[in-house]
């Protein structure tokens, strides 16, 4: 609870969260078994869902229907921009005047150097195609999540992809979008491609990301999986080279674009957005004071740590998960982590990179019951909360936070799982040479 400037008690939205949390953790302990079939076309709702709702909403905008285009942006919960695909549309105005300050969107200052790489004709004229060419990698990138999720994972991204987190980004065409199309078909391509070439070109393509956003950089925790094949270590130690360079040359972009991020586009009231600051602010816990915001984003940080821990352990319980399972669920779990609990702030679009650890929440074991179905079915549980329950910015904080932990204790140990098979392997073949495939193991 806090309290109003004129002394009276205001709901902080503690009450909503402890409710709902709690009757998801109650509902899904009461769940013994559960078997759900899933057809192969099931796949294919999240895109088709996705596209229709998108286009349907830009159909209506520029057609002149704004009466009823306001009633369609309330009635998914997506924040409605001013403009057509808004957040590209700042972007490319920032092109047209000439990187003027009133367009600057404040991003990694390697954004700029497209303007040469494209003869400088980039501007609003692309509008347009940049969207149309973004909402379709989107929906490539759900339907990618569909086919790769067990059947409680599909019923999840059903779901998710007409829930406003989803919504948000494939609307306003966020730089967010590229990154997690990048990230998800790039982890496709190259769990499956296995070479140092593939590989590289996933970094390369994730590094690119990284200086214009930054959060990609930590992203490259999705990579690890690279060092199990030869020389793929070389690939880790080139991108933290490559990034501790650029992050030296663009220090002091770096933190304006801090400082906008978490003081000047801050909203502190229910809003569409996730949050450290916002769970502060709820607790009464005022910027002002360093040391009592020091003990407060602890306690949400040894929060996260403990979901860390329990998704390890739950990790080391399920079947193997795969390389491609893992990759996203690290990916995504870093790029939500850093956003809203490392720099505080993130708009509600920073739910969509929760859904690439569908895949890998949604594993089980064949018959498994007790603390593995529970824990699937939770995390599952709160992750649909989190992406689709607007303007209840405590609840889906917290709920986010927990599935990313579990996620990424899950992803963490599966790794782990991962090496060790690696070097059972070895043990295995003493005397002789390992068993190689495209330069991958097995």
């Amino acid at each position: 609870m806090g309290q109003a400037a004129d002394g009276a008690t205001t709901d902080s939205g503690g009450r909503i969260a402890l409710v709902v949390i709690g009757l998801i953790t109650a509902i899904t302990l009461a769940i013994r078994s559960i078997k759900i079939r899933g057809a192969a076309w099931l796949a294919w709702v999240p895109p088709i869902a996705t596209g229709s709702i998108i286009l349907s909403l830009w159909a209506l905008v520029l057609s002149g229907r704004d009466a009823i285009a306001w009633s369609a942006y309330a009635g998914v919960q997506v924040l409605r921009g001013r403009v057509p695909f808004a957040d590209a549309d700042w972007v490319l105005r920032w092109f047209d005047c000439d990187f003027c300050e009133r367009w600057d969107p404040h991003y990694g200052p390697a954004l700029a150097w497209l303007d040469p790489i494209f003869g400088g004709t980039l501007g609003l004229s692309w509008a347009p195609w940049i969207a149309i060419v973004t909402l379709a990698g989107l929906c490539a990138s759900v339907f990618v999540l569909a086919k790769v999720s067990a059947p409680r994972g599909v019923l999840v991204l059903i779901i998710a992809s007409v829930g406003p987190a989803w919504l948000l980004m494939s609307d306003r065409i966020n730089v967010d979008a590229p990154i997690l199309i990048i990230a998800v078909l790039g982890a496709v391509f190259a769990s499956r491609a296995n070479t140092l070439w593939a590989w590289s070109i996933l970094a390369i393509a994730l590094w690119i990301m990284g200086t214009w956003k930054y959060f990609p950089f930590p992203m490259a925790v999705g990579l690890l999986p690279v060092v199990l094949i030869k020389r793929g270590w070389m690939i880790l130690v080139a991108f933290i080279a490559m990034t501790a360079g650029y992050m030296w040359w663009a220090r002091s972009a770096f933190m304006d674009s801090s400082k906008w991020n978490t003081e000047t586009i801050l909203v502190l009231q229910d809003f569409l957005a996730y949050g450290r600051l916002q769970v502060l602010d709820r607790m009464s816990v005022s910027t002002a004071n360093p040391p009592l915001v020091l003990v407060a984003s602890g306690l949400l940080i040894l929060f996260t740590l403990a979901a860390i821990w329990w998704g390890a352990n739950w990790g080391l319980r399920i079947s193997a998960p795969s390389t491609l399972s893992i990759m996203l669920a690290l990916f995504g779990t870093t790029a939500f982590l850093g956003t809203v609990l490392i720099s505080g702030f993130g708009f509600m679009y920073k739910g969509a990179f929760l859904l690439l650890a569908v895949p890998l929440l949604a594993q089980g074991r064949n018959g498994a019951k007790g603390f593995v179905l529970f824990t699937s079915l939770l995390s599952l549980s709160l992750l649909t909360v989190s992406v689709m329950v607007a303007y209840s910015t405590l609840l889906v904080t917290l709920c986010g936070l927990m599935v990313s932990g579990l996620a990424f204790g899950a992803a963490a140990s599966g790794m782990f799982r991962l090496w060790k098979s690696r070097e059972v392997g070895s043990l295995m073949v003493v005397g002789q040479p390992r068993a190689e495939h495209r330069g991958g193991t097995r």
